[in-house]
């Protein structure tokens, strides 16, 4: 003889639990479908985040490089002309309006082949920077 667990219940009841197990099954099934969009939307936006910080970095690291080739490039063309006219009046303002309009510059300094100082963005300050020292400029 089969058992009816619905058997001994009255009508009411049989449904209750019936619509119950009905709507437990569909937030179930609901919250499961919910839980993977979002979860993978959510991973989507972080490896898109992540990709656009990258890009934002090397950015910044391209023109850092560039603003510093360039304040070289003119350091070195203006450095040229003006040790050729023997003006180094002129060339120590050209370096110290280097050093204070560009935020990457800290000081720039002509230097001899031996590493002894001609001038700088410093004026005739002296700067004991230990080139000898130093294994880059050997």
């Amino acid at each position: 003889m089969q058992s009816n667990i619905f058997k001994n219940l009255s009508i009411s009841r049989s449904i209750l639990i019936f619509n119950s197990f009905i709507l437990l099954t569909v937030l179930g099934t609901w919250t499961l479908v919910t839980f993977n969009f979002f979860s993978g939307t959510t991973n989507t936006i972080v490896e898109t985040s992540s990709r656009e910080i990258n890009k934002q970095i090397i950015l910044n690291y391209e023109s850092y490089i560039f603003d510093i080739i360039d304040v070289g490039n003119y350091i070195k063309e203006v450095t040229l002309k003006e040790t050729r006219n023997n003006d180094y009046a002129t060339l120590i303002d050209v370096y110290k309006t280097m050093d204070q309009a560009n935020t990457y510059v800290k000081s720039i300094t002509l230097l001899k082949t031996n590493g002894d100082k001609i001038i700088g963005s410093e004026g005739l300050k002296d700067i004991h920077n230990d080139l000898e020292e130093k294994e880059w400029f050997l």
